[in-house]
This record gives C-alpha cells, sequence and structure tokens, in this order.
C-alpha cells in the first residue's frame, strides 16, 4: 500500500512535468500566447505540482523556524503584502530612481514579506492581532 501511494506520487509528477514541458513549448513556439485558452491555466497547475513534489522532498525545509513561521502566518502576508508592493513599487522607482528591475522585483519581494510579518508582531503585541485575522475565533471565544 505505501509503495502504491508513492507510485501514484511519482506518475502525479510526470503528467504534470509532462504538461510542464509542452506549455514551455506553446509559450515558445505561439510566443506567450497559447493556442487554447485555459494553456496558462494548466501550465500553472503542472508547475505547481512539480514545484511541490520538489519542495516536498528537500528535508531542510521541514526544520527551519523561519519558514514554518512564515507558513504559520501566510494568511497574514497575504492580505497585506498587496499594500506594501504598491507602496514600495512607487517608492523605488519614483522616490529613490531605482530602475533595475531584478533589484526592483528583490527588494519587493523580501519587503512584502517581512512586513506584514512585523505588522503581524506589532498587531499580537497590541492584542489585536485576533480581532483583523481571525474574528470567527474571537466571536466564538466570546459566546
Amino acid at each position: 500500500m505505501k509503495y502504491r501511494a508513492i507510485l501514484e506520487k511519482k506518475i502525479v509528477f510526470l503528467i504534470a512535468l509532462i504538461f510542464v514541458i509542452i506549455s514551455c513549448y506553446l509559450t515558445i513556439k505561439y510566443h506567450h500566447r497559447p493556442p487554447f485558452p485555459l494553456g496558462s491555466f494548466f501550465s500553472g497547475i503542472s508547475i505547481s505540482f512539480v514545484l511541490f513534489y520538489i519542495f516536498s522532498k528537500i528535508k531542510f525545509l521541514y526544520s527551519n523556524r523561519l519558514l514554518n513561521y512564515m507558513g504559520k502566518n501566510c494568511l497574514v502576508i497575504y492580505l497585506i503584502h498587496s499594500f506594501i508592493t504598491a507602496g514600495n513599487r512607487f517608492f523605488l522607482l519614483k522616490v529613490l530612481k531605482i530602475e533595475n528591475f531584478y533589484l526592483n522585483v528583490t527588494i519587493n519581494l523580501l519587503m512584502a514579506t517581512f512586513i506584514p510579518l512585523l505588522v503581524y508582531i506589532i498587531l499580537k503585541k497590541l492584542k489585536v492581532a485576533e480581532y483583523i485575522f481571525n474574528p470567527g475565533k474571537v466571536l466564538l471565544k466570546n459566546r
């Protein structure tokens, strides 16, 4: 039974890998315009499967405290990151005059990940984080 589950995971990985190869070929051939409308959807899903499989094999990721903390608070990062990236993109381009694309993306990625975590830590110290990010839990506790 255990062997069958591993075999099924490898089959899913191989199918996803085939989809990635096909979508890369179509993207190159049709210059970022897939010939069918769901092409980008399938390529995104298949790349997600491939990355999930690869990352599930890396044991270092399970014991990393920072990645575990970020995983537990991914909702906070998701909800706040858009405000950070929009403001940061303007700040980097207009105020600091940083026009290098790769530097811009790197700084934006780091700030959009770590500033929401910093905001969450501050809100936890002010004891309002649960009201904002988990109101259902607070409402059920006060019943």
